[in-house]
């Protein structure tokens, strides 16, 4: 039967095309995972390790305590004297490291500092320039020089301790996100770095030509030139690619944990992909009854018949495999130009290729087996009867029915068990969606087709095209039901994300104004002190978009005894103009009363505490509790500023912002500000615009992953058209010799996509909305232990109302070709 298997894939390849663009997707997302963290992760290792050049020999000193220390210089000294001494070594370095931030004319980059190498040790070379050899001087990659606008003989400004340096060379070293390579003279890692900065020392070993290819014999003559040193030393000493496979564990595991955070999303794809081919196998072995009738009626058995479909099954998943390397191979390359790491090339970690190669096979093969089996049971006969697509609707069984009620009602009562355990909600919510979701796609062939009716029965009222398409999407419900199955767990996921994270961000919101009543407090930076807010700042404050009020407030130092012992701190004095540019502050505050952080531990709510201001004048207020106040600002009423002296009149500038939904447009208006004057912005809002971008960033990166399922979905519904197509070539035939237009036919079928799409995501949606409700109740109820949370439920319309017009203009999209095949109809 592989000739047979070899023969359909030959002359009908379009029948395929939709199945291996399911596994080449599906399976090049988990190629891609791959390739790229591969590429990635061989660059961040090769760049952290271009400190040590063309190094044989690595040696590291651990102490008794397996702590890494750095060496005093004599000892140092000694170290590289002896091990230069040791037959077959050329030269031995020290390696130092750290990192600092750089400014130039057009911008600023961190820069991973290094002492220059020896000549013998150079893994790179000058493009223009020197090596440096005085105190502050550098030399830096091309690309970071193109970054900060610098050539040879400009100067760069530390924003550690706003020292200048002369860039004397410009290096050859590559383009990295990962932090720019830079080299300085080693005795500024000796002499000029402050005590506690990270500095990590190690010895670079270069061999002559006769031992640099018996590097592990030499190191144990290394490693008894250091005992003769110091005994005490217990280095560690290793070849240079033992010392990279080491490093590169280190280095890249975050990286590594990146990519099975990606396999999972690659696994759902796998899954949707999964539903797609069944459906396209079930499809195409129903076009092809008459032929595997009449193979039948010449002697094939039903074992053969079935081997042949798996073949084709087989040979289309490694087609599929394949195309789906070279994508992720492809995509790896344009995330190489990016980043930089294409410099050290492709890296191809063949175990997850071989993996995924795996997968497309299972995939296919493991889709096509149930489609096949029913296969085997067509008779001879069947070659002698015309194709009725009325004879491939199957009954749903009452085993199915049961099924999905048990999964159903399993998963229900673990929702309501989720709201009853507190902090382990979150699993139980999680197994119950699981359940549920099972139950919800087992029993697609139960309700699609009613919902399909109801769809139907509104779209059939705009005339006989859409009543034509109505009829012909409920020809086959079985085949509707699996490609809507697709869609609903595809498009579920993304609406479960996005109605999951609005609504934790309404929670969060929630309790931020709950808590931090002020929006946004304005004052000097804390280096500076206890100064005024420039008046200029101040009208460009209140200019700010979504700022509608402000206020300033005038603040003093004062002593305040703690513990025994007085501590400095800052008060404020809070009126009716400060109350105005608050969410929920009082009008006032008594002049007996001082407004304490929440919880204080050392000023309880009614204790007294006595102030002394810099004119020496002591009052004892009574303490209040409020989310008004926290550590950094006190608030009393202006006269008990005034009383205590040495009041700096404007000193905190309060803004309010009374739609936080605005808070990260405020908070970029406010960074320049804030900027240009050296001023300090806290308050709500800065967390609420924190929030708002660290949620927009992971659900867009999240929606984006999810997206590769939804297009498997897709193509799932552009293949049942076609293949439906293929079947009603007669019908459509005869519509045209009717009278319908070549522009009805191809309506017909783009109003059939659009009816399983909007069946899919409905369905898909309304699980959204129920799985996000869920995820968001058992979130809050995991975190509640420290922080006290409401559950608020929102919904993100744009978003929701965005992926509903893209898959309308998909499912349009997707009955393109099969309307224009439909159209050809003589």
């Amino acid at each position: 039967m592989l000739s047979t298997a070899l023969r359909e894939l030959r002359y009908h390849p379009g029948r395929y095309m939709a199945t291996l663009i399911a596994v080449a997707i599906a399976i090049g997302f988990m190629s891609a995972a791959s390739v790229v963290t591969a590429t990635e992760s061989t660059a961040m290792t090769r760049q952290g390790l271009l400190p040590y050049g063309k190094a044989d020999l690595v040696v590291e000193i651990k102490y008794p305590k397996d702590i890494s220390q750095q060496l005093s210089n004599a000892q140092t000294d000694d170290l590289v004297s002896a091990v230069t001494a040791v037959s077959g070594v050329s030269v031995v370095t020290p390696v130092y490291t750290a990192s600092a931030a750089m400014q130039g004319p057009s911008g600023s980059a961190k820069l991973n500092l290094t002492g220059a190498l020896p000549e013998q040790l150079r893994g790179n070379a000058l493009q223009s320039g020197s090596w440096p050899t005085g105190s502050r001087e550098i030399a830096i990659s091309s690309a970071t020089a193109k970054e900060l606008g610098v050539t040879v003989g400009a100067t760069l400004k530390s924003a550690l301790d706003n020292n200048e340096w002369t860039v004397t060379g410009i290096t050859n070293d590559p383009k990295s996100l990962f932090g720019a390579a830079a080299y300085v003279i080693n005795s500024y890692f000796v002499a000029d770095l402050q005590a506690g900065d990270s500095v990590y020392t190690t010895y670079a070993v270069k061999l002559d030509n006769t031992s640099a290819s018996s590097a592990t014999a030499t190191k144990s003559a290394v490693n008894a030139a250091i005992d003769k040193v110091d005994d005490t030393l217990n280095p560690h000493i290793d070849t240079f690619d033992e010392f990279f496979a080491a490093a590169s564990k280190t280095i890249t595991g975050n990286v590594d944990a990146l990519k099975y955070v990606l396999w999972v999303f690659a696994a759902i794809a796998v899954v949707v992909g999964m539903i797609t081919i069944a459906n396209t196998f079930t499809i195409l072995l129903a076009g092809r009854r008459r032929q595997i009738g009449l193979l039948r009626a010449i002697g094939a058995d039903g074992s053969q018949i079935r081997r042949s479909v798996l073949m084709e099954a087989m040979f289309v998943g490694l087609a599929g495999a394949a195309v789906a390397i070279g994508l992720a191979v492809a995509l790896a390359s344009a995330v190489g130009l990016y980043t930089g790491s294409i410099h050290w090339g492709v890296t191809l970690p063949w175990r997850d290729l071989a993996l995924a190669v795996g997968m497309g096979l299972i995939m296919t093969v493991a889709a096509a087996f149930l489609p096949s089996a029913r296969s085997t049971a067509i008779a001879p006969m069947e070659a002698l009867r015309p194709v009725d697509s009325v004879v491939f609707q199957r009954r749903v069984s009452t085993f199915r029915a049961l099924t999905c009620l048990l999964l159903l009602a399993a998963g229900g009562a673990l929702v309501w068990v989720s709201f009853q355990v507190g902090n382990i909600a979150l699993p139980i919510a999680l197994l119950a969606a699981s359940l549920i979701t099972f139950g919800v796609l087992f029993a697609a062939p139960l309700f699609v087709p009613a919902l399909m009716r109801i769809v139907g029965a509104v779209v059939g009222r705009f005339g006989m095209v859409p009543r034509l398409a109505v009829a012909n999407s409920l020809r086959n419900p079985a085949r509707s039901a699996a490609t809507a199955s697709a869609l609903m767990l595809a498009v579920g996921l993304v609406f479960t994300l996005q109605i999951g994270s609005a609504s934790m961000r309404e929670t969060v919101l929630d309790k931020i104004a709950a808590t931090m009543p002020i929006d946004i407090a304005v004052t000097a930076a804390p280096s500076r002190g206890l100064v005024s807010v420039p008046e200029a700042a101040k009208a460009k404050l209140e200019k700010v978009d979504g700022v509608s009020q402000a206020a300033a407030l005038s603040c003093s130092k004062v002593d305040v005894s703690v513990s025994g012992h007085t501590e400095e701190t800052s008060i404020c004095g809070y009126s009716s103009a400060a109350a105005s540019a608050v969410a929920s502050g009082p009008q006032t505050i008594p002049a007996g009363e001082l407004w304490v952080p929440v919880r204080s531990k050392d000023f309880p709510e009614g204790s007294q505490v006595s102030l002394t201001g810099a004119s020496g004048q002591s009052i004892t207020l009574t303490a209040h509790e409020s989310y008004l106040a926290d550590n950094d600002r006190w608030f009393v009423s202006p006269e008990a500023v005034a009383q205590l002296g040495a009041v700096v009149n404007g000193a905190m500038v309060l803004l309010r912002v009374p739609d936080h939904s605005q808070a990260l447009d405020v908070y970029n208006g406010l960074a320049s500000i804030i900027s240009e004057f050296d001023l300090a912005a806290s308050g709500g809002l800065m967390g609420s615009a924190q929030l708002e971008q660290i949620l927009q960033i992971v659900t867009s990166v999240l929606t984006g992953l999810l997206a590769v399922a939804v297009l498997v979905a897709l193509v799932g519904v552009g293949n049942t058209l076609t293949l439906s197509v293929i079947e009603r070539t007669r019908e459509s035939a005869l519509l045209r010799a009717l009278g319908l237009q070549r522009r009805s036919l191809k309506a017909m079928l783009a109003v059939e996509a659009l009816l399983v799409v909007v069946v899919g995501a409905a369905v898909g949606l309304a699980a959204g909305v129920f799985f996000g409700w869920l995820g968001t109740n058992a979130m809050t109820q995991t975190v509640s232990a420290d922080v006290s949370l409401t559950a608020a439920f929102a919904v993100d319309w744009k978003l929701t109302l965005g992926l509903l017009g893209v898959l309308a203009a998909a499912a349009l999209l997707a009955s393109l070709i099969p309307g224009q095949r439909a159209a050809k109809a003589n």
